[in-house]
């Protein structure tokens, strides 16, 4: 299960991460938004292995 987890959220919070971002800082800097939205998902990875997945792992996020 928790090596599903990652994957999972990506597909359902990337966007919606990257969309929140654009919403702040303007369309314009949708690839820093994304970049910003992967390497998010790279800590989690990081973070994850060695603390475990947290409760709300969406809200870490």
């Amino acid at each position: 299960m928790e090596q599903e987890i990652i994957p999972h959220l990506f597909r359902t919070e990337f966007s919606k991460i990257t969309a929140v971002l654009c919403k702040r800082f303007g369309i314009a800097h949708i690839e820093t938004a994304e970049d910003i939205a992967s390497e998010t998902f790279l800590a989690a990875a990081e973070s994850w292995s060695y603390k475990g997945v947290p409760e709300n792992p969406a809200a870490w996020l």
